[in-house]
């Protein structure tokens, strides 16, 4: 028997469990295994295959991987700041749009984008809004 026939049984209580956290996660392991009663069975390299592209499109990872190239970004230019205008023009802009959650952040704001903490993001010079709606004023490494 190869790993990928190897079949795998998941509880149904522990999907119902996991359902609330990861609903997208559970439909595909659900769409892809057999219901034997109280458990599901899916072979295991299908579960393997489902969880690999999960932490694929992590946007927690995806997060992350932002953050430190805009930081390095930053840092290598000296940690310039953008001026008050700017930061105004790119607050109204990020403002007006969809993927600006105004609550996030103890109500300075994030980026859902991207993540940002908006409050920090629209002052780095080296940021550039993730959607092409402004642009940094100072080079990036990218």
């Amino acid at each position: 028997m190869r790993f990928s026939d190897h079949k795998v049984k998941i509880h149904k209580e522990s999907i119902a469990k996991r359902a609330m956290i990861d609903p997208q996660f559970i439909e595909k392991v659900i769409s892809s295994s057999k219901d034997v009663g109280e458990y599901f069975e899916i072979e295991q390299g299908v579960l393997f295959e489902i969880q690999r592209d999960k932490i694929k499109n992590n946007s927690n990872l995806e997060k992350l991987d932002s953050f430190l190239k805009s930081s390095f970004n930053w840092a290598k230019s000296g940690f310039k700041i953008a001026d008050n205008e700017l930061i105004e023009y790119r607050k109204k802009i990020c403002k007006s749009c969809d993927q600006w959650d105004a609550a996030a952040l103890n109500n300075t704001g994030r980026c859902k984008k991207c993540g940002c903490s908006t409050w920090a993001k629209l002052r780095m010079s080296t940021e550039r809004c993730p959607i092409g709606k402004w642009e940094a004023v100072e080079k990036t490494l990218e």
